[in-house]
């Protein structure tokens, strides 16, 4: 009898515990990127693309992220109406960094002029620590909060950022790969700035009149903006949530029946171009770039992969203008593709 009470007490918890996880409440974009940028949340938040390029996101599913090039790359979100007079705040994102060397912004609604009319910008810390993650707000009185991340990011590798605040009691603070990193006590009783100066943006920020556009190099993806702070519970659920079965088999029925390797895009290219593949069985892969005399530049890829269709990123930063060649062999399959680094 103790044991069915002790099962049903567990049962309990757990259902409480879930039913505190709301991912849809208070939400006023959501971006999954599946094979767009529309906002899924009902909103009409809609993103308009410039330059950035659907990529595989973080589970190798084929355009359901977007990749920015670091030098022009940004998509449009609007004004966000939803988020006038708010009293909290939450972002989620996943990040791919190319780079640990660069100002740059993954998503924020900002004035691009001198004054500093601000609402939120999620960037990249500066002026020396460029690769710790950090959000700013600006409160209906001018005043601004801003938290960064303790720990650098990691690049190269898919991360999760959550932050969050309330006015209630002023709690800020940022979590990355569901760890809460650092967090403050700041703007109690107040209320988030809003104006209609200039839209958010995703992968950008600056002012261009002042000679500064800090662009974003790598791919973001699953963006989801609310206007409440989220509780612990639902930073865990987001971090540990998993694609849904039917999108994964929808994407990829069609797409692995043969061994491919894809023309590179962009091409030509400076320095970043994506590279795509795909495998019909579990496969010892490997993936070389070559230059036109026949020396080998790179092993992309050498590793055993399931099957499936996947993308990589390759940045030709420290080499030259020319024609490279890259070269895939999986199993008997071999095919050489050739592309350009043109700077």
């Amino acid at each position: 009898m103790r044991l069915i009470y002790l099962i049903t007490a567990i049962i309990i918890c757990i259902g409480n515990l879930y039913s505190q996880v709301n991912l849809d409440s208070g939400l006023v974009a959501y971006y999954p990127f599946n094979g767009n940028a529309n906002d899924e949340s009902g909103n009409g938040n809609n993103g308009i693309v410039t330059g950035a390029v659907l990529s595989s996101d973080r589970f190798n599913i084929i355009e359901s992220a977007y990749s920015f090039n670091g030098n022009g790359d940004f998509i449009d979100i609007g004004f966000l109406s939803q988020l006038n007079g708010s009293l909290e705040l939450s972002i989620s994102i996943w990040v791919k960094k190319d780079s640990a060397n660069r100002r740059e912004g993954f998503i924020g609604k900002w004035r691009t002029a001198t004054t500093n009319d601000n609402v939120f910008l999620l960037y990249n810390n500066e002026p020396v620590n460029f690769n710790k993650p950090r959000l700013v707000i600006q409160l209906h009185d001018n005043s601004i909060a801003k938290l960064a991340t303790q720990n650098f990011a990691p690049v190269g590798d898919w991360f999760h950022l959550v932050v969050t605040w309330r006015s209630s009691d002023g709690f800020f603070a940022i979590y990355m790969n569901n760890i809460l990193e650092n967090s403050v006590f700041d703007g109690q009783g107040k209320s988030l700035s809003y104006h209609e100066l200039f839209p958010a943006r995703i992968g950008h920020w600056g002012a261009p009149e002042l000679g500064e556009d800090y662009y974003f190099l790598g791919s973001l993806d699953d963006i989801r903006i609310y206007n409440r702070a989220l509780t612990t519970d639902e930073v865990d659920s987001l971090f540990n949530e998993q694609p849904s079965p039917n999108y994964i088999n929808s994407t990829s029925s069609n797409i692995n029946s043969e061994f491919a390797l894809k023309q590179n895009y962009p091409n030509p290219f400076n320095p970043n171009t994506q590279i795509r593949y795909s495998i019909p069985q579990s496969s010892n892969v490997v993936i070389k770039v070559f230059d036109i005399l026949g020396n080998e530049i790179e092993a992309l890829v050498n590793e055993e992969k399931p099957s499936g269709t996947y993308e990589l990123n390759w940045n030709a930063v420290n080499l030259p203008s020319g024609v490279y060649f890259y070269r895939i062999q999986a199993g008997s399959f071999i095919e050489t593709k050739k592309m350009v680094l043109l700077r």
